[in-house]
C-alpha cells in the first residue's frame, strides 16, 4: 500500500473510532466527593454521609465511556449521621468496621450508555449510563448495577447518582431498638468528581 492509501486508511480507521487514543487514568478527589445514605426507622429518617472516599477512573482506549473502569472505596468508619451513640453502634455492630473497614465498588464492565449529549467538538458533554459491577458491604459481596449521571467540566468529570441497598443482603445487623424498628432498604447517594 502507498504511504497516501495508509494515510486514507488510517483517517477512516480514526474517524470510525477503531483507533484507541492514549490510555486515561482519573483520580477521585475527595474535598469534591461525598458518599451520603439515608434509611427509615419506626419514628424518624436517619441520614449520613462521608467525604472518605478514594478511587480511580482508568481506560485503555481513552474513552472512559467505552471500556472505562472505576473503583472506589469508602472508609465505613468515617460514616456520620451527627448522632455519637448511634455512630459508634453504627461503626461497631453494624458494619463492624474493625473487620470490615472498607466499603468498595469495582467494575466489573464497560459502562452502558443510556443516554448522552455532546459538545461542539464532537466530545461528550452529559452521560447517563449503568455501570455493572460488584459492592461489598460488611465483607460481603454483591453484584449490582450502578445509575450514574456524568457531566463533563473543565477539571474533569462529576458522576451523581443513588442505589437502593437492604441490609440483610449485606448480613448487616438489624439495627432496631425495642419499638423503633429500622426498615431494611437503605438509599444510597454519591456525588464524586473525578480528575
Amino acid at each position: 500500500m502507498t504511504t497516501l492509501g495508509m494515510l486514507a486508511a488510517g483517517v477512516a480507521l480514526a474517524s470510525a473510532g477503531v483507533w484507541a487514543s492514549a490510555p486515561v487514568r482519573l483520580e477521585i478527589d475527595p474535598a469534591a466527593s461525598e458518599v451520603g445514605f439515608q434509611l427509615d426507622t419506626t419514628f424518624h429518617t436517619v441520614e449520613g454521609h462521608t467525604k472518605a472516599v478514594t478511587g480511580s477512573l482508568s481506560s485503555a482506549s481513552g474513552d472512559i465511556f467505552a471500556d472505562g473502569r472505576v473503583s472506589v472505596e469508602i472508609e465505613a468508619a468515617k460514616l456520620e449521621t451527627g448522632n455519637g451513640s448511634r455512630d459508634k453502634k453504627m461503626r461497631e455492630s453494624c458494619l463492624e468496621t474493625g473487620k470490615h473497614p472498607k466499603i468498595t465498588f469495582v467494575s466489573t464492565a464497560q459502562p452502558a450508555i443510556v443516554s448522552s449529549t455532546k459538545d461542539p467538538a464532537g466530545g461528550y458533554k452529559e452521560v447517563k449510563a449503568t455501570v455493572p459491577g460488584d459492592l461489598t458491604i460488611h465483607g460481603v459481596k454483591r453484584a449490582v448495577r450502578l445509575p450514574v449521571e456524568a457531566r463533563h467540566e473543565a477539571s474533569g468529570w462529576v458522576v451523581t447518582g443513588k442505589i437502593g441497598v437492604k441490609l440483610s443482603d449485606y448480613s448487616i445487623p438489624d439495627p432496631s431498638i425495642f419499638f423503633n424498628k429500622v426498615k431494611d432498604d437503605v438509599t444510597v447517594t454519591f456525588t464524586v468528581r473525578v480528575k
